[in-house]
Parts: structure tokens; C-alpha cells; sequence
């Protein structure tokens, strides 16, 4: 670090060189660069990747770093504790194991799509299979990396736990289709008037 004559400071990169001069001996060559603008791009991008680091670790749905083969290359401990794996095991193993089988083919279809640039992330409701055998449904997000050459660096995967609202849901629609099973075989007739958009309906048996 150097400072300037006003006060400011801005950095530079010097070399020194010796050589015999004939009629002066030796002499010392000493040359500066200033190299400012590099070292806050470096601080800028060192930040960047604290605060990548600190939303994969610390974010509140499991984070998967994986390659175009499939693979998990890194998974936070969200994501482990999601599906019931270490680190070191899912990091053995790919995606496409841990998928369910009525998912897996329209998940690989979006991945190619990703991987041959048609497309740079997608969203879907997908079900893995915990290690205790349960099915967990996620909402999952995959987005791509890719170099200046657009080639592929890594591929990134959010996936966040819809467990709980797919069984409410599912519960829901279980007590509707009761419901409805019911009124019919007794033939009781239901409706109803929503007064606010005057949205009338009824039952087939009213």
C-alpha cells in the first residue's frame, strides 16, 4: 500500500532489479505498478464467495453443488439432515438414486435442456426418497454455472422441503372427496352463495 500526496491510498506492485553500471557500479532499478483497481476486484470477489459460502451453509433449504454427470460434488447440512445422509455419503452418490421414479424423468428432461443451453435454470415439484425409506416432497430449483467459454463449471440445485404442505393438502383433498362421496350416496344437497361476488353453486343432489 502506498499513499498518495492527497491523502488517498492505492496500491502497487514494484520490482527491483540490480545491474553494474561501468562508470556508477551498481545500480538499483526499482518499478512500480499500480495495481488499485485489481485488489478491489479481488476484495470484491472474495466477498462475493464469503457470501456465496454463508447462504449455502447457513440457508434455510438444502443447497447441492453438482456436476453435469449427476453427481453431488457439495451439499450443505440442510440438505443432509433432509434426506437423512451424511456428507461424505451423498457426496458418493448421484441425484438421479435418490429420486423417485415418478419424478425422474421429468427432472432429467429439464437437466439436458439446461446442459445443452436451451434453457438456464428451472423449477418443479419433485419427491426424493429419504434414507428411512419416506418419501420427502421438495420444490426444486437448478440454475447452471458456466465458464466465459460457456461451457458448464458446476450446476446448483436449491431444494426446499414442501413435505408437510403436500400432506396437508393431500388431506384436504381426501376430506373433500369424502365429502362429496357422502352427500351423494345419501343424496343430500349442498351449496352455497358467496354474497361479497354473488358466485353461486351447488351439488349435483340439490
Amino acid at each position: 500500500q502506498n499513499i498518495r500526496k492527497d491523502g488517498t491510498v492505492f496500491w502497487c506492485r514494484a520490482s527491483v532489479s540490480t545491474f553494474d553500471h561501468p562508470q556508477f557500479g551498481k545500480i538499483w532499478v526499482s518499478v512500480h505498478e499500480d495495481v488499485t483497481e485489481h485488489k478491489h476486484m479481488e476484495d470484491s470477489l472474495r466477498k462475493s464467495e464469503s457470501l456465496f459460502r454463508n447462504y449455502f451453509e447457513l440457508g434455510q433449504v438444502g443447497m447441492a453443488i453438482t456436476s453435469p454427470e449427476q453427481e453431488w460434488l457439495n451439499v450443505n447440512q440442510h440438505l443432509c439432515e433432509m434426506l437423512g445422509y451424511t456428507k461424505e455419503e451423498l457426496t458418493k452418490m448421484t441425484w438421479v438414486e435418490l429420486t423417485h421414479p415418478d419424478d425422474l424423468e421429468p427432472d432429467l428432461v429439464q437437466f439436458r435442456r439446461l446442459l445443452c443451453g436451451e434453457i438456464e435454470k428451472y423449477s418443479l415439484d419433485k419427491k426424493f426418497i429419504h434414507k428411512n425409506g419416506n418419501i420427502i416432497y421438495t420444490h426444486l430449483t437448478v440454475a447452471c454455472q458456466r465458464k466465459p467459454d460457456k461451457s458448464i463449471e458446476y450446476v446448483i440445485a436449491s431444494v426446499a422441503d414442501i413435505t408437510e404442505r403436500k400432506h396437508a393438502e393431500n388431506e384436504l383433498r381426501e376430506k373433500e372427496e369424502r365429502l362429496a362421496l357422502a352427500t351423494l350416496q345419501n343424496g343430500v344437497g349442498i351449496w352455497d352463495w358467496n354474497l361479497r361476488d354473488n358466485q353461486w353453486w351447488a351439488s349435483d343432489t340439490y
